[in-house]
């Protein structure tokens, strides 16, 4: 699963929800964040609990993050 973190969009009780339903159901997901920090994130949401550096990635990572797990994903189907 994948969430977009804005300012905006951390201020809505459904995108805590699902993520709240990924790490419950320990599926992977990763938080896309744009605008903000995971300190602000933190102050201001609490969302730490679901969420933590390695889960977590600027957006002008995202690019990066799919070809990583791309070849992830190759090597296990090896």
């Amino acid at each position: 699963m994948v969430s977009l973190l804005t300012p905006w969009s951390v201020d809505r009780n459904w995108v805590w929800s699902e993520m709240a339903g990924a790490w419950a159901l320990r599926k992977r997901y990763v938080g896309v964040i744009y605008g903000l920090s995971l300190e602000e994130i933190e102050k201001n949401h609490g969302g730490l609990a679901m969420l933590s550096p390695t889960n977590v990635i600027g957006l002008n990572e995202f690019d990066t993050y799919l070809v990583e797990l791309g070849k992830r994903v190759s090597a296990a189907d090896a």
